[in-house]
């Protein structure tokens, strides 16, 4: 990601989007401990959500009907650690609202 598109991706984290941490249940050979870092950004437009996908590759992008909505909600999702990691360690100064859960985050798994 080019320097300039790093506080493009923070704006879209912070004003829709979500910084998780899940727990998989499973433990196995593939788990680096739980909870897990997840990040997810959605929004109703798509090139919206396709433009984000550009820039931040590793993620995965899915449409749902909203309950009781007319229009399709895209979510961008980025759920392997070290691409979350990745991730946050570009766009955390440019975070405002997700700050806190970013640096948590960082903090917990590095």
């Amino acid at each position: 990601m080019k320097s300039g598109e790093k506080p493009w991706v923070a704006c879209a984290i912070d004003s829709e989007g979500t910084i998780l941490e899940v727990n998989c249940g499973i433990g196995g050979p593939g788990c680096l401990g739980c909870p897990h870092p997840r990040v997810e950004v959605s929004n109703t437009d798509k090139a919206y959500i396709d433009r984000l996908a550009e820039l931040v590759p590793h993620g995965t992008v899915r449409s749902k009907l909203q309950p009781g909505g007319t229009k399709p909600l895209y979510v961008w999702r980025l759920m392997q650690q070290k691409y979350v990691l990745d991730l946050l360690k570009e766009v955390e100064p440019w975070l405002i609202t997700k700050r806190r859960k970013a640096k948590e985050v960082l903090k917990r798994c590095l």
